[in-house]
């Protein structure tokens, strides 16, 4: 009697991951645990219902480490359509014609025509498709905003580090986090939706010793290594709030309750309204920066007990 109460509170609690019939295994194996597994199709999707243009989704899906799914074939096509949302009769799909007017291939170069779906001259306003509920598609304008789903092509069975499936993610045993390093200059806002879209944060640091972590890290690159604007100052994790720039991390701490306040002694002058957006020196020390307009380097964060 007491084995069958312990099955049964196994099965109602186990997290589903897939398909009806596609029940993953491990934690540790996921893609992404914000993706689900289809053992019919071969690979991972996740549906965004927050409605984008199609270049939003296709970098969206980009820096998840996925693709902006397309039909290509009927397995796929079927998975598309149960995840689709009952109230939105459209999703953007990876087939599009912005390389040359008419010619229409995924975002991977698949072409049309390769794919069980097709397009027909009424169906045609746009260089970017949408798929209906019911498998149709349609050439619609690129900056319109609809729903879209990512894909990710890949064995259920995954074998990830402890950071998870982005190699470049570091783990760091003094903090129990992993780290990665994005030598390619964002603005800050744009570095913020890279490390969310990657299943991190802007990092955030909370100690002498993380501070001295972040410092290791920076110090690893050269400045040659960025392609950046600027150079002196890596994005991370907080921001200046109200006339006073009150300074807050992403997670809604102020700097002092997050357990690391310690400034440069050549920040920038808080008198001027462009300097809002938070950084960290080479030295480990925090400093504030333009939101917009310059690109800088920037650390994202993710904890390894998340991943």
């Amino acid at each position: 009697m007491k084995v069958s109460i312990i099955l049964v509170l196994v099965f109602i609690f186990y997290p589903h991951h897939g398909d009806s019939s596609e029940l993953n295994t491990s934690k540790s194996n996921w893609f992404r645990p914000d993706y689900s597994y289809s053992e019919r199709t071969g690979g991972w999707f996740k549906f965004h219902s927050v409605p984008a243009t199609w270049e939003d989704a296709r970098l969206q899906c980009y820096y998840e480490g996925a693709e902006l799914v397309s039909p290509f074939n009927e397995n796929i096509i079927q998975k598309m359509i149960m995840l689709m949302d009952v109230n939105e009769p459209y999703i953007f799909t990876g087939i599009h014609s912005t390389f040359s007017k008419g010619v229409y291939t995924s975002v991977g170069g698949v072409p049309l025509h390769e794919m069980p779906v097709s397009l027909h001259s009424r169906d045609v306003s746009g260089n970017c498709v949408t798929m209906r509920s019911n498998g149709r598609v349609e050439a619609r304008n690129c900056s319109s905003q609809y729903p879209y789903i990512c894909f990710k092509k890949g064995p259920e069975h995954l074998t990830p580090s402890v950071c998870g499936a982005d190699q470049e993610y570091k783990y760091e045993q003094r903090t129990g986090s992993c780290y990665k390093f994005h030598t390619l200059g964002r603005t800050w806002p744009q570095a913020f939706r890279v490390c969310v879209a990657e299943g991190g944060h802007l990092a955030i640091i909370n100690s002498d010793v993380e501070a001295d972590v972040i410092r290791g890290i920076f110090q690893n690159y050269p400045d040659d290594a960025f392609k950046a604007d600027a150079k002196y100052a890596a994005s991370i994790g907080f921001q200046g709030w109200g006339a006073v720039k009150i300074w807050w991390t992403i997670h809604g701490q102020t700097l002092q309750d997050a357990g690391y306040s310690k400034w440069d002694k050549f920040v920038p002058d808080m008198r001027s309204t462009r300097h809002y957006c938070g950084a960290v020196g080479r030295n480990g020390t925090l400093s504030h920066i333009e939101c917009e307009g310059v690109t800088f380097p920037a650390i994202c964060e993710k904890k390894a007990d998340l991943v």
